[in-house]
């Protein structure tokens, strides 16, 4: 597996970290996506608090304010370093940090706080993660049920398929950023309920069948297609999961556990 100092030291990593997905280019844009994030985060911790049996997770949101701001564009670019050459669940070429769905964006965002230089803002990211990591799950939940139990998105539609993949993928990156804090509570709470959640959520959606087709000679490549698919197959590794948590699920447990 590379390491860190391995992949800083060596020199034949330079081309991949100068063709790191560029989020500093329109930072205006970036802190309406931030928003997004910070304004969802809000709502479920509303939501969670006018529940009596609801669980009760931290949230501030000044601090977020102060978390999910434009001049800490760096923790996108730590994730690329550092977290994806381990993990790479995430289609780096065309990774959009303007366009992707909040969950992913705020998975690699926060994800890539914790290889970031000490400062006020990454040192505080880990109080944000049990709240994150709820909001990745319910949404992950939400779309599922949508698309497989009431049939509201389109099964052929490219876009669908894809925002579905990027939660899915944002809730993953969570259930691994989760574990690796070697807390009992929260590792108990990923292995009984959020990776079984994951395993059966990628049997529903078909991933577990992912191929790529054959393209006949002389007719184009649909791309959008190809990284769907490309992703699909990426999601459906045991042993990707498996990297995150440190303990690959069995693909054939009966799951009937919600997010």
């Amino acid at each position: 597996m590379l390491r860190q100092r391995e992949s800083l030291a060596d020199d034949s990593w330079a081309p991949f970290f100068d063709t790191l997905p560029d989020a500093s280019n329109d930072l205006e844009k970036l802190k309406g996506c931030f928003d997004i994030i910070i304004d969802n985060l809000r709502n479920l911790h509303t939501a969670l608090s006018s529940c009596t049996d609801g669980p009760r997770y931290y949230f501030q949101l000044e601090q977020a304010k102060q978390v999910f701001v434009p001049e800490n564009v760096s923790f996108i670019h730590q994730f690329f370093r550092f977290s994806h050459p381990e993990v790479p669940i995430v289609h780096r070429p065309s990774f959009n940090p303007h366009e992707v769905h909040p969950v992913l964006l705020m998975a690699v965002f926060l994800c890539g706080s914790m290889h970031a230089a000490p400062s006020d803002a990454a040192l505080s990211t880990p109080l944000l993660f049990d709240l994150a990591e709820e909001y990745a799950f319910n949404t992950l939940r939400g779309l599922v049920d949508e698309y497989v139990n009431h049939g509201v998105m389109e099964a052929d539609s490219i876009a669908d398929l894809a925002r579905l993949n990027q939660v899915l993928q944002g809730a993953l990156l969570m259930h691994g950023l989760q574990f690796i804090m070697n807390e009992p509570q929260r590792r108990e709470r990923n292995r009984d309920r959020r990776l079984p959640v994951l395993v059966s959520t990628i049997r529903k959606l078909g991933f577990s069948n992912a191929r790529h087709s054959r393209i006949p000679d002389g007719e184009p490549v649909d791309w959008d297609e190809f990284i769907l698919k490309e992703t699909q197959i990426s999601l459906q590794h045991n042993r990707d999961i498996g990297k995150v948590v440190g303990d690959a699920p069995n693909m054939c447990l009966s799951i009937g556990t919600s997010a």
